[in-house]
């Protein structure tokens, strides 16, 4: 089950061991801050949480990607991802029974939108990701505006989200995700990485999610119309150390 900023925060107190009043206490914040948490959490919130846990993984918190403690991160001396892209090291990936997952030569943006046609997406290579056996794709990061978190030329590998249209408030808002979306002009598709949220207004939030960058100093929110939302998925892990096969 995918979980919000808000149970991530929980289970990080419950491994430390705190109730929620005494970490608000420890952390300067204001009381009942942990059960107000809504789909995202403010970066000013943040930097104090680091600022007294510099061991909590700012990503994990934010997205639910990697490891919670970035000590644990660092215990992982061999690099488990790997990349295939020979017909030998495909061969061999199959023949240990590894899971593959195809990266497609779609890029989605992080900023303004991108044209994609779906005409010229195929496989360019494989990746094998350990515990991503329920992703489908590998796709790039383009654009800016996801900041730190998703920086531009990330791989990230993509978990999709099967959602019912006629309630389309039950995604887990916060998360990131990967919309494509049909241009209603067009017909071209464009893919966003983005933060979705509900809709404020309760007229437009059957029809309409919110999407939102990391960095909302240089890039505005802006609405995503439902009906035209051609695939949705979760980006699941965020490439960083690869190996070849």
């Amino acid at each position: 089950m995918t979980t919000g900023v808000k149970e991530r925060v929980i289970e990080f107190l419950t491994y430390l061991g705190l109730s929620q009043a005494k970490f608000e206490e420890n952390v300067e914040l204001s009381n009942g801050f942990v059960n107000n948490i809504g789909d995202t959490i403010r970066e000013n919130s943040i930097r104090k949480i680091k600022a007294k846990y510099p061991d909590l993984n700012e990503v994990w918190l934010k997205t639910g990607s990697g490891k919670m403690l970035l000590s644990e991160m660092e215990k992982d001396d061999e690099p488990t991802i790997k990349i295939i892209d020979t017909k030998e090291l495909y061969e061999k990936a199959i023949d240990l029974g590894l899971h593959l997952i195809p990266e497609r030569n779609v890029f989605f943006q992080g900023g303004s939108e991108i044209a994609v046609n779906e005409e010229i997406e195929h496989t360019t290579r494989f990746w094998h990701i350990p515990d991503s056996e329920d992703c489908t794709a590998v796709i790039t990061m383009s654009g800016n505006s996801m900041g730190h978190v998703v920086p531009n030329g990330t791989k990230l590998a993509l978990k999709p989200i099967g959602w019912d249209r006629r309630y389309p408030n039950e995604i887990p808002f916060g998360s990131i995700f990967a919309v494509m979306v049909e241009d209603r002009i067009t017909g071209a598709y464009h893919g966003h990485i983005k933060y979705l949220r509900r809709h404020p207004d309760p007229e437009r939030c059957q029809s309409c999610w919110i999407a939102r960058s990391e960095d909302m100093q240089n890039y505005d929110d802006f609405e995503i119309d439902i009906s035209l939302v051609r695939g949705l998925w979760i980006v699941k892990e965020y490439m960083i150390k690869t190996t070849i096969l």
